[in-house]
């Protein structure tokens, strides 16, 4: 009758009704359903969680009525206790594509993203249209970090909902995180008549994607009258800025990031960008103020923040003889990131500073082993300083090799004339 009541609108005799039953049955999740859909929507977890205790302890409950009722403690934030319930339940109820939803979303919340992700694409490969089933599935992929599968899920997810902006978005950023531009670009040409909010955000993606593109006069020409219609957004002043800088118009980007800075002293971000221009005019008193400014927050620096700041800073030191300094952050960023090859570098370049040209060498060797093929300039740089670590240990014969072989395979080199007067020195 409940149910009949709520089919026909009357939503307040239908819980009124759904009360009755319940109290009558606590573990009836035909009342229970209607009854916890209300709550939700009212956020009354304690009283959620009251009826679910409730239900679950029913002696005659039935297999299913205890799994969906088990279902309401994931979204209290207790998946644990929903997976301890559903593993005792029946081997035969556990076949049950309902019974891998449930397990799925426990698992997912419970950061376990393997076994999420095997009970979500079982469930899927039996409703292969659900899509609130392949949402989760996307979080157990960023789990994961199975960027293919991820992708793959999303494409479908927007096929299945071609109007969903949030859907459609979120396939045109990973897009544009791939590299896959055209793409990116494509998609976002088939999202029209969207509200100011949903505009700006594809404006942004076209800026970044000019910006990725290095087509930076594209990116102002958007960007520019934005940081002006929205001086508050913290995303379109660093864009603007890092456009600026690479459009050569350094002071301006400096006014912009000191200006988005003074309003949020707290921003490591901004920090990094004023450091990072700073450093790029050669000013290194005022990077090395900057840099040391996001080391001294009180709040977590997210790690890539970190390790980029504590580099530069090694090579501020490093350039004002202050070795042990420069060891101590050099050391402390290749902790954070051993894989990262111009932190590498650096490290390698502090050892040679303190003599140590072997593992000087050695490190230089790694580091240009970490490099992307096509990364011409810093291989560059980093063979220079490989030559020089040879060199200072005696090995000139080999450096000389090795920097005659620059010359050759790398003539635009903005060092050019630095290694050849290396060279007849030798």
């Amino acid at each position: 009758y409940a149910i009949f009541e709520n089919m026909q609108g009357n939503h307040v005799k239908a819980l009124k009704l759904a009360r009755a039953a319940l109290k009558l049955d606590p573990g009836d999740i035909g009342s229970g359903e209607l009854i916890l859909s209300d709550l939700v929507k009212r956020k009354k977890f304690k009283r959620i969680g009251k009826i679910v205790d409730a239900a679950v302890s029913q002696k005659h409950i039935s297999g299913i009525s205890k799994l969906l009722f088990a279902d309401y403690y994931t979204l209290l934030g207790k998946p644990q206790k929903t997976l301890n319930i559903i593993a005792q339940l029946p081997k035969a109820l556990k076949a049950n594509p309902t019974y891998k939803l449930v397990a799925g979303k426990a698992f997912l919340r419970n950061g376990q993203g393997p076994q999420a992700v095997a009970m979500l694409r079982s469930f899927s490969a039996q409703n292969p249209n659900n899509i609130p089933a392949l949402k989760y599935l996307l979080q157990g992929y960023l789990l994961t970090r199975n960027q293919d599968e991820y992708q793959a899920t999303l494409e479908k997810t927007d096929r299945l909902e071609p109007n969903n902006f949030a859907t459609r978005i979120g396939l045109v950023k990973l897009y544009v995180f791939r590299g896959k531009y055209d793409q990116a670009i494509k998609k976002l040409d088939q999202l029209k008549g969207h509200n100011d909010q949903q505009k700006l955000q594809k404006e942004i993606i076209v800026a970044t994607i000019a910006t990725n593109r290095k087509n930076y006069t594209r990116a102002l020409a958007i960007l520019a009258p934005l940081s002006k219609k929205y001086p508050k957004n913290g995303g379109i002043a660093m864009l603007y800025s890092h456009n600026l800088a690479n459009d050569n118009q350094i002071d301006k980007a400096i006014r912009v990031s000191k200006a988005w800075a003074g309003q949020h002293p707290d921003n490591p971000g901004v920090k990094q960008v004023l450091g990072d221009m700073y450093l790029r005019i050669g000013d290194k008193d005022k990077a090395r103020l900057q840099y040391e400014a996001i080391l001294a927050l009180k709040h977590k620096i997210p790690p890539k923040t970190e390790f980029h700041t504590r580099n530069n800073l090694a090579m501020i030191y490093l350039a004002k003889n202050q070795t042990g300094k420069a060891m101590e952050q050099a050391r402390k960023a290749l902790d954070m990131a051993p894989n990262n090859p111009a932190i590498i570098d650096t490290f390698a370049r502090v050892l040679m500073k303190q003599g140590d040209t072997k593992k000087a060498v050695d490190h230089f060797n790694q580091a240009l082993a970490l490099l992307p093929d096509n990364d011409r300039a810093d291989r560059a740089s980093f063979t220079l300083g490989k030559a020089q670590a040879l060199i200072q240990g005696g090995q000139k014969k080999q450096a000389r090799k090795i920097l005659q072989l620059l010359i050759r395979d790398n003539p635009e080199f903005s060092k050019t004339n630095k290694v050849r007067e290396i060279l007849s020195g030798l």
